[in-house]
C-alpha cells in the first residue's frame, strides 16, 4: 500500500514494506507502481528515502519513492500499488 503526496512535479510515494526486505533496498533502486485510474499504466521513480528504523508496531520500514509527474496524472491522496 502507497499513498500519494505531492507539492507539484515531482510526486512523492510514501509506502512501508516488511523489515525482512531491508537488505534488498537502497536508494536508487527503480520502483514501478500503478494506480486504479490509470489500470493499464506503470508509473515508474526512483527510490529517495529509507527511513533506517523498523516500526516496533508493525515490523515494517518505511520508505518514500519520486516519480516524474510532468502529465501531472498522478494526485494526491491516491492509493498506488
Amino acid at each position: 500500500m502507497a499513498y500519494v503526496l505531492s507539492d507539484g512535479i515531482p510526486i512523492f510515494v510514501n509506502f512501508s514494506l516488511p523489515q525482512q526486505s531491508i537488505s534488498k533496498v537502497k536508494e536508487g533502486l527503480t520502483v514501478e507502481l500503478r494506480v486504479d485510474a490509470y489500470p493499464e499504466e506503470v508509473f515508474t521513480g526512483k527510490l529517495t528515502a529509507v527511513d533506517p528504523s523498523v516500526s516496533a508496531e508493525t515490523r515494517t520500514i518505511s520508505l518514500q519513492a519520486t516519480l516524474d509527474n510532468t502529465d501531472e496524472k498522478l494526485l494526491p491522496g491516491m492509493f498506488a500499488t
